[in-house]
């Protein structure tokens, strides 16, 4: 999906929790796919959601307990996770 939006994001994409979300415009401009007249044309919304090993704690049923500082990602880890691992480029420019 990176390929469809040429490797950039916007650093507004990413929230607070280092999750990042982005709009294809249509869905024939993921590498692969063609167009299909009985499907017609429509975008579509990609989220990715970062989490580090641990994070079950707050998530399971049985004593939930807050997240320690230490296992949740921030912005800035995020943006360097894509960029180092997907070559994905945060710029303003887009």
């Amino acid at each position: 999906a990176f390929d469809a939006v040429e490797n950039k994001v916007k650093p507004a994409q990413f929230d607070n929790n280092g999750n990042l979300s982005f709009g294809v415009k249509e869905y024939i401009e993921l590498p692969g796919s063609k167009y299909d007249p009985d499907v017609g044309m429509f975008g579509m919304d990609v989220s990715v959601n970062l989490e580090k090993i641990g994070y079950r704690i707050a998530r399971r049923k049985i004593s939930a307990r807050k997240l320690p500082s230490k296992i949740r990602i921030n912005q800035d880890e995020a943006k360097k996770f894509f960029e180092q691992n997907f070559k994905v480029k945060v710029t303003e420019e887009l």
